[in-house]
């Protein structure tokens, strides 16, 4: 059922707010976020480029550094830069 223009209205909120997505992001695409954080005055959004929605807590390296954004960043902590860029993906061949 159709839940009404309020469930559509934007979402208004001071509170401090970190969103994370990647450039090859399907779920939360960076233009979806950017979008969403005009009216969160008090929102940061780290990109992570080359990254999918998955990846971010599960590449070797690119956990250790999403985890220590996310630390920092719940201390008051904005990190200098708000990206990281995770290793180029791996293809493996395929076996006939």
């Amino acid at each position: 059922p159709d839940l009404g223009d309020g469930f559509r209205a934007p979402v208004n909120a001071s509170l401090p707010i970190l969103f994370i997505s990647g450039t090859l992001d399907a779920n939360a695409p960076v233009v979806n976020v950017e979008a969403l954080r005009k009216s969160l005055p008090n929102s940061h959004h780290l990109i992570i480029a080359g990254a999918e929605h998955e990846d971010f807590f599960m590449l070797p390296g690119l956990r250790e550094q999403v985890r220590a954004t996310v630390l920092d960043y719940m201390k008051g902590k904005l990190p200098a830069g708000m990206s990281l860029k995770a290793s180029p993906i791996q293809f493996a061949p395929v076996k006939d």
